[in-house]
């Protein structure tokens, strides 16, 4: 959702506020929602003014954040990834019809906030609420109520109340404007633009047979790629290493990225790739290869360098399209 997540759940959860103002990116015309592969009824249609790349600004016109607004499993579900304009917030959300008819938004955010939302369109906005048990139980739970109106095509408010009377009286939150920006795309035969994607397939780790999972998707509308990656020992499931990293591509086959991963690393990488290949080197001894394979596959290898120089294979993974 946005900075606004904050502002709401402040009165049970210690959060920072908005962020500072910064010039948005100027707006463009949209392209239209991406065609459906699965929920293609009407019903499933009616968030898709949602859609699309978007720069948030609060009533005066101070930046809040970046939100990115995707279709994910088979056209079902529409996932949001937030960033707050300072960094060091970010939320998603993912947003479906229930067997109830209902929209539901389930939203989680960096700092443990979770909130569930349910509604549905109302005069051609999307309305949704939610109650939020306070921390004092002998008063009642803080109902909020978010509603998204789209504007224009280049433009949708976001407004959020809240209530501490169970709705007899509400309290604007946030008032927020998300204004289209346009996509900033690489060329087509851009490594990451091939890479992106769910991938799956088997490995090794430290010689240890494991199952291997991979997504990479762009993000926040610009050259960014999150890459998010899972290896499970097959004999061990309790074994798990997990990963991500967001690659910003500079052009010309020059990427950089963070990783972080659940063993507590965390390391700056330089990368070069060209139409079929990516060498991420992750500080000084340490690098991974992915490689397309010509029959639509990819490896993957990481390596690490001994003190005379040669790099030595700990992991190798092959994988195909989900």
């Amino acid at each position: 959702m946005r900075a606004s997540r904050r502002a709401v759940l402040a009165s049970w959860i210690l959060t920072a506020g908005l962020s500072s103002a910064q010039t948005p990116t100027p707006t463009q015309a949209p392209q239209g929602p991406p065609p459906r592969q699965g929920c293609t009824d009407p019903k499933s249609r009616e968030f898709d003014f949602w859609l699309g790349q978007w720069d948030v600004l609060a009533p005066k016109g101070q930046f809040a954040g970046v939100s990115r607004i995707t279709l994910i499993d088979r056209g079902c579900v529409l996932h949001e990834s937030w960033a707050s304009g300072p960094g060091g917030y970010v939320g998603q959300s993912l947003n479906s019809v229930g067997p109830d008819g209902k929209w539901h938004q389930t939203w989680v955010d960096t700092t443990g906030a979770r909130l569930d939302l349910a509604g549905g369109l109302v005069g051609g906005s999307m309305v949704m609420e939610a109650d939020v048990p306070q921390p004092d139980p002998s008063k009642p739970p803080l109902r909020n109520r978010i509603t998204w109106t789209p504007m224009s095509p280049i433009l949708v408010r976001q407004h959020w109340e809240s209530s501490t009377d169970l709705g007899k009286t509400w309290t604007t939150s946030f008032d927020g404007q998300y204004h289209r920006i346009g996509e900033k795309t690489l060329a087509s035969d851009s490594f990451m633009n091939k890479l992106q994607g769910g991938w799956i397939g088997t490995g090794q780790l430290m010689k240890r047979d494991s199952h291997v999972e991979l997504e990479v998707e762009p993000t926040l509308g610009r050259p960014l790629f999150k890459l998010n990656w899972r290896n499970v020992v097959t004999s061990d499931p309790r074994v798990l290493f997990e990963g991500m990293a967001m690659y910003e591509d500079l052009g010309q086959g020059s990427l950089n990225a963070m990783w972080w991963d659940n063993g507590g690393a965390k390391h700056s990488i330089q990368a070069a790739a060209n139409e079929t290949s990516m060498t991420s080197l992750w500080g000084a001894n340490g690098k991974t290869v992915y490689t397309l394979l010509p029959k639509g596959g990819l490896e993957v290898v990481d390596s690490t360098k001994a003190k005379d120089g040669t790099w030595s294979e700990f992991g190798k993974a092959t994988l195909r399209r989900k």
